[in-house]
């Protein structure tokens, strides 16, 4: 989720380099340009990274700690390792390869061939990209952020982000930088997402150790550990497929669904049945939550409607969606056979599916999420109805 904060931030500062011509307002003892030279500057070296977060629908702030091993040139990331001191997990890129790392069964996943394909994975939280891809170029801009703390061993420059997606709200971005290195020191983002719930995310960085290139060195386990050449994909993507997909021999029998209560729910026997896959967390999932519940209103008179969640256990944090969101939909826990994988080759959610509970036939699904969402359920429901 907090990908869209550092989207923003970078967003916000090419915006600023494309729009503006060069100013020479920025003085050379301006701390924020210092910091980012500072960073630009840095070949290779090891930090701590204490993490400080809460998510969106949840109650608790998650607190991790990780040791991050970077070789990079400029913005641009050579090696990157990511070690979270309480898991047998861990992130590598090398080689333009991105890799999980399982200790447990001594096994390297591999994920993608550039480091963005890290964000898809829990653990690269831990690594502020946002904070060490930030170009010096913004010394020749006129300036978007402005000190608003001082003491005797950190500034606090907090940035002037006007919103730039009607999803995300009330955004603020500090960064605390520290003396007399200027290296970073913290990074806080907060927003309102959806205007419905607030995150936050808090890095505190230290114990930064600056190293010769040749001494960050790949991992033994690099030479030892089997390699599985699958791709994982994100949870979540930003747009509808379209087209017909072929549903000619896609039959859905003896679904294993619970309610929030932990009892089994049978299935109806008769009538149309419209499922919605999702997970709390999920942008585009909280994006199709409303259309579904202005879509259950008007046919959960002739429809089933069922908001199934395939992936969260936490029905606290299911519950407390539903509540924030304003939906009605009956919301059910999905069992061990993900539904979303039995009918969509789509990797992803939200994942709608529309089936016979007579037969169990599958008689159209689609996956993702699109502004024309509302529409196309729409009518593939009077076209079977």
């Amino acid at each position: 989720m907090f990908r869209i904060i550092r989207i923003l931030v970078l967003l916000l500062a090419f915006t600023n380099l494309m729009a503006q011509e060069k100013s020479s307002a920025i003085q050379n003892d301006d701390p924020f340009i210092k910091m980012v030279r500072a960073t630009d500057a840095l070949s290779a070296f090891i930090f701590t990274s204490q993490l400080n977060m809460k998510q969106v629908f949840t109650f608790d702030t998650i607190r991790n700690t990780a040791e991050i091993r970077v070789k990079k040139s400029g913005a641009k990331i050579l090696f990157l390792q990511i070690i979270p001191s309480e898991s047998q997990k861990e992130l590598l890129f090398f080689l333009d390869s991105a890799w999980v790392v399982d200790h447990t069964i001594r096994n390297m996943a591999l994920i993608g061939h550039t480091h963005d394909d890290l964000s898809h994975n829990f653990i690269s939280t831990s690594y502020p990209f946002s904070l060490f891809t930030l170009d010096t170029m913004l010394a020749y801009v006129s300036p978007f952020w402005k000190i608003t703390g001082e003491n005797n061993d950190f500034y606090e420059v907090t940035m002037d982000i006007a919103n730039k997606s009607e999803d995300v709200s009330d955004v603020l971005v500090k960064f605390m930088i520290r003396k007399p290195d200027f290296l970073p020191y913290g990074l806080y983002q907060e927003s309102v997402y959806l205007k419905v719930d607030k995150m936050f995310q808090e890095q505190i960085l230290s114990d930064f150790r600056l190293l010769d290139t040749n001494e960050i060195e790949i991992p033994g386990y690099y030479y030892m550990y089997e390699r599985s050449g699958t791709h994982e994909h994100s949870m979540e993507m930003d747009s509808a497929i379209a087209g017909e997909p072929d549903t000619s021999s896609v039959y859905l029998s003896d679904l294993e669904l619970f309610t929030l209560e932990g009892d089994k729910f049978e299935m109806y026997a008769d009538g149309l049945v419209l499922l919605d896959l999702w997970y709390v967390g999920c942008a585009p999932c909280m994006k199709s939550a409303p259309v579904l519940e202005k879509l259950y209103k008007q046919y959960g008179s002739m429809v089933h409607f069922l908001s199934i969640n395939e992936v969260d256990r936490d029905t606290a944090r299911i519950k407390l969606f539903k509540e924030k969101m304003g939906i009605t939909v009956p919301a059910l826990l999905g069992g061990n056979n993900k539904i979303a994988n039995r009918v969509s080759q789509y990797r992803g959610y939200p994942v709608f599916i529309l089936f016979d509970a007579s037969t169990g036939k599958v008689l159209w699904h689609i996956a993702g999420y699109s502004e024309e969402l509302e529409k196309v359920i729409g009518e593939v429901i009077e076209k079977n109805l």
